[in-house]
């Protein structure tokens, strides 16, 4: 792996290195703050933040004292595309490191690495490889996990994590992973008004919904369209919820520019992409290398 990809990631992560040992030191704290702003973390995750095919960061992280390894039970829920043995949660050592570099946070209860949940594993793998790939790529120049992000108030939904986007304003754009049972009815009208009501109160100045199907991306998007309505706020009754029918809300057509819908970046798709670059870059030395045969 190059220096200058190695450069770039952990830029992204606000971290910098200039010789090979100085580069190295970064990674493993690059790595550290990203499983304290994650929870845990999958040797692939890593391995798309640094731009490389390598699989073994973490497990060496494992050897230095900064990382534990814990066996994915059978019967988590992943897909067979981001496959892993094992998954990666910070040591004490590793702790104390991160929490030199990360500001925003303090608190790790995955240092006991039981505390991942099942339900939450595959949904925060996916927003990770969503944003490492977007971080090596230089398309987003921050994020923030969904611990990072404040809490709302009663039934207010905390977005799964935020992007600050390259050439916007300073303000985030809000991410949510949609890879479960598609929302219909109460679910969808509620995760509407969430994500509307965030934009409208100026917490964000985008949002992005990222999901895997055409027909889900359709699905989402045609909520959203402008001169459609959706209800700012929800009342709970006998543990459902109902719309407040005197805040039903037209939607305007700035507003429905804001929201974009999109397909996930399977670990397929990036390793395609990745062996495009490559080939082009092998390319484009071809006349180059010519000039000293």
């Amino acid at each position: 792996m190059s220096a200058s990809r190695n450069q770039n990631a952990c830029a992204a992560l606000k971290l910098e290195g200039s010789s090979p040992r100085e580069i190295a030191k970064q990674r493993e704290i690059a790595i550290c703050v990203w499983l304290l702003r994650n929870g845990f973390a999958i040797e692939l995750v890593i391995s798309i933040l640094f731009g490389t095919s390598k699989n073994d960061y973490c497990k060496r992280m494992v050897e230095r004292g900064l990382l534990r390894a814990t066996s994915i039970p059978p019967g988590w829920p992943i897909n067979r595309d981001y496959y892993a043995k094992d998954y990666f949660t910070l040591s004490d050592a590793g702790l104390a490191l991160a929490l030199q570099y990360e500001t925003e946070l303090s608190g790790y209860p995955e240092i006991d690495p039981l505390k991942v949940r099942s339900s939450k594993f595959f949904h925060s793998i996916l927003f990770q490889v969503e944003t490492a790939w977007r971080l090596q790529k230089g398309n987003i120049a921050g994020y923030k996990s969904e611990r990072m992000l404040p809490s709302g108030g009663k039934g207010e939904k905390i977005p799964d994590g935020a992007w600050l986007r390259i050439k916007t304003t300073d303000k985030w754009h809000l991410i949510e992973i949609e890879n479960q049972d598609r929302k219909e009815a109460e679910k969808l009208g509620r995760f509407t008004t969430g994500i509307l009501n965030h934009l409208t109160d100026e917490n964000y100045e985008g949002a992005g919904i990222i999901t895997h199907t055409d027909a889900l991306i359709k699905h989402y998007q045609s909520v959203f369209l402008a001169n459609g309505e959706y209800y700012k706020e929800w009342v709970e009754e006998k543990k459902r919820w109902y719309p407040k029918q005197i805040t039903k809300t037209v939607i305007s057509e700035e507003l429905a520019k804001r929201v974009h819908v999109i397909k996930f970046f399977s670990p397929s798709d990036i390793r395609a992409i990745q062996r495009k670059a490559v080939q082009k870059r092998v390319q484009e030395m071809l006349p180059l290398q010519a000039e000293f045969e």
